[in-house]
């Protein structure tokens, strides 16, 4: 895992690295505030074939 982020050092686009960045403390927030619900990643990708009719 050190060895991917290493060869990644730079190579980010601050805008990007911003949006994304925004995007965690978005979702930080609305969990923290209870709205949201969170799905493990079996599920999630059990629910986007579903969605999509795979």
């Amino acid at each position: 895992m050190e060895k991917l982020l290493a060869s990644l050092a730079g190579q980010t686009n601050p805008t990007v690295e911003r949006l994304h960045l925004d995007e965690v403390r978005r979702r930080r927030v609305a969990k923290r505030s209870g709205p949201s619900t969170f799905v493990d990643g079996d599920e999630a990708l059990r629910l986007a074939r579903t969605a999509l009719g795979q």
